[in-house]
């Protein structure tokens, strides 16, 4: 994760905080039925990628500008939340008007449905340097030698910070997800529908939580299946 280039002599002081995550679906994917399908990474530009697919209930619902599906992992604790637009809808729209109110909405009003999911496979590694996001939050005099204040750690007013080093990994496959970072399944079997389809064949957001208090661990974005 650190590079020699982010070490020099003035560096006094290195802080790491990691998150693991692996976890394997309550109903795993049959490796059998993935095939090569098209991901549409912009309306008019798209990619052949692994689909993995299956049909089984799912908690899942819809709204005016997405639709939704929770795929919960073993032991229903943790789940995967996914949010798809629909057609027309850009990415970037529910990105800026998601808020944790509509996101509660959103993962409260499921219902158990009988669900044709296409999912991709996914794999990538994101590196940034959070020093200018975490500036415009607001901390600010952190990073700023005349103005930080760790004198509570070495008695001096000495130190800043000069970088913030962010790295994330996820994996994301038949048997479940790893990420360097459920609500329990209800199926119902009174009668038998015909399932819905759930085709996650363009740019689409993710989320791993924990369920019993809606704790984002991870939280991401897919455009490209294979980058």
């Amino acid at each position: 994760m650190i590079s020699s280039s982010d070490i020099d002599q003035l560096t006094k002081l290195v802080i790491v905080n990691a998150i693991y995550f692996f976890g394997n679906w309550v109903k795993q994917f049959d490796e059998k039925l993935t095939t090569k399908k098209y991901f549409w990474v912009q309306p008019n530009d798209s990619i052949l990628v692994p689909m993995m697919e299956q049909t089984h209930y799912f908690l899942g619902g819809a709204d005016s500008i997405a639709q939704f599906i929770e795929l919960p992992y073993k032991g229903n604790m943790l789940s995967m939340f996914i949010i798809l637009p629909n057609k027309g809808i850009e990415l970037e729209k529910i990105e800026k008007n998601m808020t944790l109110e509509k996101l509660e909405t959103w993962t409260t009003k499921l219902s158990s449905i009988k669900w044709h999911l296409s999912l991709p496979k996914y794999e990538f590694k994101t590196d940034i340097d959070l020093k200018n996001n975490l500036k415009k939050l607001g901390m600010s005099d952190a990073f700023n030698s005349r103005t930080a204040n760790f004198s509570g750690m070495d008695g001096t007013r000495n130190l800043h910070i000069s970088k913030a080093l962010h790295q994330a990994y996820i994996k994301v496959n038949e048997k479940g997800t790893e990420a360097a970072a459920a609500t329990a399944l209800v199926l119902i079997y009174v009668i038998e529908a015909e399932p819905r389809e759930f085709n996650i064949n363009c740019p689409f957001l993710f989320i791993i939580k924990e369920n019993s208090t809606g704790s984002i661990l991870f939280i991401g974005r897919v455009t490209n299946p294979t980058k």
